[in-house]
């Protein structure tokens, strides 16, 4: 989580998320890294698309927030599409 707003929108998330990515399949072997995100962090969904993560599935009130329930995205990125 990025809580300072001067460090938002420089990049720090794609990199960090690349970087995870890459250990998960370099250093671990793995060959499939999913991950979970409530569907109102737009910004995330964002930098995990970019990424290479694509969306596989939708939980529908799976987190509750702010007094509501809301959706949780399932994505996801196997070895071989990931670059």
């Amino acid at each position: 989580l990025i809580f300072d707003p001067e460090a938002v929108g420089k990049g720090i998330g794609k990199e960090v998320v690349t970087m995870l990515t890459r250990y998960a399949f370099e250093r671990l072997n793995a060959h499939r890294v999913w991950l979970g995100v409530s569907e109102f962090n737009v910004r995330a969904v964002k930098c995990y698309l970019d990424c290479g993560y694509r969306l596989e599935g939708r939980l529908v009130d799976e987190v509750f927030y702010g007094g509501k329930y809301h959706a949780a995205l399932r994505m996801a990125v196997l070895e071989g599409e990931w670059t």
